[in-house]
């Protein structure tokens, strides 16, 4: 359904542009190539305790304007907990704006949903797909990590909402050196999410509902069971435009499978009462699944966070 995936993994041509130390973790910037000439922009946060090996978390951004850098204070908690934690700009936001006006200093469109609209439609009136390309900048991701010699690349789990819900479930789908996937206000059941299509939310984002997804019988439920028999955290938030209903559907039918093959303990379900967000509460079930999943010393409670202007941490230049 997206029209395959390169077959040849290049040169990453990694390198860090800056660092900026924090408490008990460092920042780095980083640039790398998941296709010649394709820069993916990202940071990476490096817990100080090189004792030993830390595992890792991919952090795909969603839908928010300056990418990567909306979701520091959940990298931040991550770090803090003693994780290795790489966040990207996925195409078309933050700094990597497809659609760049340099007099303006902006998109020509906006860095939320709009630059994937107009790429994502066009991509398919080519046959072609949007999502090829972000799922394949997630794989590069895991290749990045495993030239840390802080990683533990037996333990790497990927994290996400919305945007990067729908990354982190098909980048975990097509990458089994992942082990633990927790997709976040994406999961539902695909014709409720059809039926409850919102004006809150006008630009059409094609990747997000893959075609061909209905037509050939998979919906979420199937895309899940392609995370089989690795554990799974779907996370949700009642007040969604992802009907709620829907994932509880879809986490009956995965889950119900996982229980007749003695994997119960491997799938659950954290349900916040508010609205398309990945919630503070939501964060701690995120923190407290990973650490049992990976293996972590068991602690409560959400780290504390010193959130960090937007300039401070482009990896460019420009912000481009």
């Amino acid at each position: 359904m997206i029209g395959g995936l390169p077959s040849e993994k290049t040169d990453l041509h990694a390198h860090i542009t800056g660092k900026i130390e924090m408490d008990g973790f460092s920042i780095e910037k980083l640039i790398f190539e998941s296709l010649p000439g394709v820069y993916v922009s990202a940071l990476v946060y490096v817990p100080n305790d090189h004792a030993r090996k830390s595992p890792a978390v991919l952090l795909p951004a969603g839908h928010a304007s300056n990418g990567k850098i909306y979701y520091q204070e959940m990298s931040q908690r991550l770090a803090k907990r003693g994780y290795v934690v790489l966040a990207w700009d996925p195409v078309g936001q933050g700094e990597r704006s497809q659609f760049w006006d340099a007099q303006a200093a902006k998109s020509r469109y906006n860095l939320i949903c709009a630059e994937h609209a107009v790429m994502g439609n066009l991509a398919y009136l080519a046959g072609a797909n949007l999502a090829r390309w972000e799922i394949w900048d997630g794989i590069r991701a895991v290749d990045y990590l495993f030239t840390r010699p802080e990683v533990d690349t037996e333990r790497i789990s990927i994290v996400g909402t919305s945007g990067g819900g729908f990354q982190a479930a098909h980048i975990a789908a097509l990458d089994k050196r992942i082990k633990v996937a927790v997709p976040s206000c994406y999961i539902t059941a695909l014709p409720m999410r059809i039926f409850n299509r919102i004006f809150n939310d006008p630009d059409s984002d094609p990747e997000q509902d893959l075609f061909g997804m209905i037509s050939n019988g998979v919906d979420h439920s199937g895309l899940l069971l392609l995370l089989y028999p690795r554990p799974v955290l779907v996370a949700a938030a009642v007040l969604d435009f992802f009907p709620i209903e829907g994932t509880h559907k879809t986490f009956r039918e995965v889950r119900d499978l996982y229980e007749r093959f003695h994997h119960g303990d491997r799938m659950a379900l954290a349900e916040g009462y508010h609205a398309h967000q990945f919630s503070p509460e939501n964060q701690e079930v995120l923190l407290s699944f990973s650490t049992i999943s990976n293996r972590m010393p068991v602690r409560h409670g959400l780290p504390p966070v010193k959130r960090l202007e937007d300039k401070a941490l482009l990896c460019t230049r420009t912000g481009s």
